[in-house]
């Protein structure tokens, strides 16, 4: 598992807008709604970086 890089954030977005179970809550955007939030997106990917699970 690792944390989101900056490099990656539009590879999780395309994840996020393709993917069946996924909702606008996990979205990047969202993080934004509140100042005092802090945002940490985890991965823990498969071999091919292609099969995510986002917590």
């Amino acid at each position: 598992m690792r944390i989101l890089e900056e490099k990656d954030k539009k590879l999780y977005t395309d994840f996020l807008a393709k993917h069946e179970r996924c909702n606008f809550q996990q979205s990047l955007e969202w993080a934004k709604v509140k100042d005092s939030w802090k945002n940490e997106v985890v991965l823990a990917e498969g071999e091919n970086r292609r099969d995510c699970w986002v917590y």
